[in-house]
């Protein structure tokens, strides 16, 4: 099968020398989530408005500091909606406002507008950890989240950078403890997981037996957000010196490169309605389409030898949960920079055989 499982970083994308030092990067933690919540206990609590379509690594953090919470709206285009945002920001003015890149699909005038509408001291958070740092992708936040761990072949690692007038609360970092080195074990073990799926194409058959076998040692994320509040020791140093090591400048030509291949082959009506220069600007966690049955479109990318994904659980925390074209129909397909072009264009083979089916093409 498949999939978008990450495999531990080697050549040519993990080099023999450093290409950078990240001995003493601040907020530079195993997880997100913890570098957000380090940052937020140390500011005055406010008011924050974030998508409704979001991640739990962003929104516990605020919740758990005490803020207040409001969301805005994400179409399927992942573009902002001018009415919606200043209505939000008329109602309640928040301290902070959270763009996200989601699925790392970079859309220029989400940036502009959200600078242009924002109320003067309140602070941008760009959300990249779709995506990777690029010297062609300026930071237009006031802080900036990255994740490696969603990114790369790496076990810990992610960051919160800070700009500005953001600078004024020092990271917190604490000493290994029982908790932080049973984190680390974990998301070694996570890796280990995705690196065995990586590098096996396995049957479908025999790829479902060895998830269901191997899962429960491969379990986290239930550790993570049960724990994360209290661990705030540094990622490792096997984790630190590998970063160190990623040229970060070929992984994202390569993710380009596959999402390119995806724009020019896949059936046009399974694309997302935004700009396409947008899907080839920085480097993707996933590729997203959209589709009318995402049930029916899995199974059916399952049968031709993919493993297709979605970004669900953990992603919605309303009361409410009314249809949402964005989270409800989008598909993630592989696009792992270890991934062949032959894997590539397997892969778009199937998503175009499935489209075919009146019951899963998105149809516009």
């Amino acid at each position: 099968m498949i999939s978008n499982d990450r495999a531990r970083e080697r050549p040519p994308f993990l080099r023999d020398a450093p290409l950078r030092d990240l001995g003493d990067a601040p907020y530079l933690y195993p997880t997100f989530r913890q570098a957000l919540l380090d940052y937020l206990s140390q500011i005055p609590r406010g008011a924050v408005l974030m998508p409704d379509y979001v991640p739990q690594g962003v929104h516990d953090p605020y919740r758990r500091a005490g803020w207040e919470i409001a969301f805005y709206p994400v179409a399927a285009s992942l573009a902002l909606d001018r009415e919606a945002i200043a209505r939000a920001l008329d109602a309640r003015r928040p301290d902070h406002v959270v763009l996200i890149h989601h699925f790392g699909v970079y859309i220029e005038e989400n940036v502009r507008l959200a600078r242009e509408l924002l109320p003067a001291g309140t602070a941008l958070l760009e959300d990249f950890a779709h995506s990777l740092p690029q010297d062609d992708v300026p930071v237009r936040g006031d802080l900036a989240a990255y994740s490696s761990t969603k990114m790369l072949g790496v076990a810990e690692g992610a960051r919160l950078v800070l700009r500005g007038e953001a600078r004024a609360a020092p990271c917190r970092y604490a000493p290994e403890d029982a908790a932080s080195r049973a984190l680390r074990s974990r998301l070694e073990r996570r890796l280990a997981f995705e690196s065995f799926f990586a590098a096996r194409d396995l049957p479908r058959v025999a790829d479902s037996a060895m998830r269901r076998l191997l899962r429960r040692r491969a379990e986290y994320y239930g550790y993570v957000q049960e724990n994360y509040s209290e661990i705030r020791a540094r990622i490792g140093s096997r984790s630190r010196t590998m970063l160190e090591r990623i040229d970060l400048v070929r992984v994202a030509e390569r993710r380009r490169k596959i999402a390119r291949l995806y724009v020019e082959g896949l059936d046009p009506r399974l694309l997302l309605p935004v700009p396409r220069e947008s899907l080839i600007r920085q480097a993707l966690y996933a590729f997203p389409i959209l589709v009318a049955d995402r049930t029916a479109f899995m199974a059916g990318m399952r049968r031709r030898g993919v493993r297709a994904s979605a970004l669900v659980d953990h992603w919605w925390f309303q009361a409410e949960e009314p249809g949402h074209e964005l989270r409800d129909r989008h598909v993630l397909l592989p696009a792992n920079h270890y991934l062949s072009d032959v894997k590539v264009r397997r892969v778009i083979e199937a998503a175009n055989e499935a489209a075919r089916s009146p019951h899963v093409s998105r149809g516009a």
